[in-house]
C-alpha cells in the first residue's frame, strides 16, 4: 500500500500561458512543500518575533502561535499594525534583514531656538503609533488621531509622515523648521531561520498536471533536502519512483515528447546517475561512460547514446531538457542546445520512472510532456524554471 506524505505546491499560473497546462500531455512533478519555518535571534522590540510559524505553502501565510507575528511571501511582520519587521530573500533560510525605523529627528532653523536640536525615540514599540521623540527641554510626537507631528515648544506642526517637510508654526510668525531624521535597527540580535518540510520519507510523488499521473516508490525512500533555500527530492543510490499511469499512451510507442527537469548531482562518475529511465528505452542522466564522466547524456532504444557538450559539476543545480521525435534527439543545458543526434523509432511501451539503478541524484522540479513543444513553449517552460531557482 503506497500512501502520499505531504503536498506539493501549486503551478503559477500568472504570465505563463496556463502554464500550458491545459495539454492532456503534460505531466509536472514538484518537490514537496515547506511547512515550518523556525525563527531565532531576535532581541529587545523584536524578540516576540523567535519561534516556530506553521504554513501551509512556500507562498503562504506562516504564523505564530498567538498570532501577533507572521510571515508573508519573504517578509516577516507584526500582526497588530501590519508593520514590516524584516525581510529574507532566501526562501527564509539563514539571516533576516531586519526594517529600519526612525530613531532620531532633527529640528533647526525653528523661530523658537530651543525647539532646535535632536529628538530621540527611546520607547520599545515597533510600530510608529503614539511614538514619541524627546531631548532636553521638549519632544516630537505623533498623533495618531490627528496625523501629524507636533513638538512641544510653541506647537510645531507637520503633517506630513516623512518628518522633513511642511513643518509650521502654530502660534504667531517665525521661520519654519527644517527637519532631517535617520534610521536604525534596534534590538535585532542575528535573526536567523531555518524551514522545514513535514513529508519524510516521500512515498509518493503527486502529478501537478492535473492528469492524474503520480508515481509512487518502488525501492528505497526518497527524500525532501534544501539546497539554497530551495526543497528538492533526494534519491539515494538504486531509489527510483514509477509511473502505473503511463506518461506516454500505453497504445503507442514512446516515439515524441519533451523532458525539462531541474536537477543536481553529489558526486562524481561511478555508475550513471539516471534523471529519468524507461526501463532501457529512453533515459536521461548524467555519465554512463568512463571517457566521459560527468557528461550529460541521452539514450533511446539502448542503440542512441547522444552526449552533451558540457560536463555537470558536482552540487549544483542544473536545468536539464531533452526534445525528440522520430528523426531527431536534442539536449539542452540551461536553457541552451547541449547536443543532438539522430533516434530510431521503436522505443516502446513500458512505465516510466524517475531514478532508476545508479549513483545518487536530487532533482527539485520535473515537467514532461509526450508530445515535442515548440521552441517558445520550451523557452516558456525553461524561463519560468530558472525564475524560481535561480539557475542561469
Amino acid at each position: 500500500m503506497f500512501r502520499h506524505r505531504g503536498s506539493v505546491s501549486p503551478i503559477p499560473q500568472s504570465g505563463l500561458s496556463l502554464w500550458l497546462k491545459a495539454d492532456a500531455g503534460v505531466t509536472i512533478f514538484q518537490t514537496p512543500i515547506i511547512t515550518q519555518v523556525i525563527v531565532t535571534g531576535f532581541t529587545g522590540i523584536y524578540s516576540g518575533a523567535n519561534g516556530t510559524y506553521n504554513g501551509s505553502s512556500e507562498d503562504a501565510y506562516f504564523e505564530i502561535a498567538g498570532g501577533a507575528f507572521y510571515i508573508d511571501g519573504n517578509t516577516l511582520w507584526e500582526s497588530n499594525y501590519g508593520v514590516e519587521i524584516a525581510t529574507n530573500n532566501n526562501n527564509y533560510q539563514g539571516a533576516w534583514t531586519p526594517s529600519q525605523y526612525f530613531s532620531t529627528i532633527t529640528l533647526s532653523n525653528a523661530g523658537t531656538t530651543s525647539a532646535n536640536g535632536v529628538y530621540t525615540r527611546a520607547d520599545s514599540q515597533i510600530d510608529m503609533r503614539f511614538v514619541t521623540f524627546s531631548k532636553s527641554g521638549g519632544s516630537i510626537t505623533w498623533d495618531d488621531d490627528s496625523e501629524f507631528w507636533y513638538t512641544s515648544q510653541d506647537l510645531y506642526r507637520n503633517f506630513s509622515s516623512t518628518f522633513d517637510e511642511d513643518w509650521s508654526i502654530e502660534n504667531g510668525n517665525g521661520p519654519q523648521p527644517d527637519a532631517s531624521y535617520s534610521t536604525s535597527a534596534r534590538n535585532v540580535g542575528s535573526p536567523t531561520s531555518t524551514t522545514t518540510i513535514i513529508s519524510n520519507p516521500v512515498e509518493s510523488w503527486t502529478d501537478q498536471s492535473g492528469n492524474g499521473r503520480n508515481v509512487f516508490q518502488n525501492s528505497n525512500y526518497a527524500n525532501t533536502s534544501m539546497f539554497g533555500g530551495k526543497s528538492f527530492l533526494s534519491f539515494p543510490d538504486n531509489t527510483y519512483l514509477t509511473s502505473f499511469n503511463p506518461i506516454w499512451p500505453s497504445t503507442s510507442t514512446i516515439d515524441y515528447g519533451t523532458i525539462i527537469v531541474v536537477a543536481r548531482f553529489p558526486s562524481s562518475y561511478q555508475v550513471f546517475a539516471p534523471l529519468l529511465f524507461n526501463h532501457g528505452n529512453l533515459f536521461i542522466g548524467r555519465g554512463n561512460d568512463q571517457t566521459y564522466p560527468d557528461g550529460l547524456i541521452a539514450s533511446k532504444d539502448n542503440d542512441v547514446n547522444i552526449f552533451g557538450n558540457s560536463n555537470l559539476s558536482n552540487n549544483t543545480n542544473y536545468l536539464i531538457g531533452m526534445t525528440f521525435n522520430l528523426d531527431s534527439l536534442n539536449l539542452y543545458l540551461n536553457g541552451s542546445n547541449n547536443g543532438s543526434g539522430a533516434n530510431f523509432e521503436n522505443n516502446g511501451q513500458d512505465e516510466f520512472s524517475i531514478g532508476f539503478n545508479g549513483e545518487a541524484f536530487s532533482m527539485a522540479e520535473i515537467v514532461v510532456y509526450n508530445r515535442v513543444l515548440t521552441t517558445p513553449e520550451r523557452q516558456q517552460v525553461e524561463a519560468y524554471l530558472n525564475t524560481k531557482y535561480a539557475i542561469y
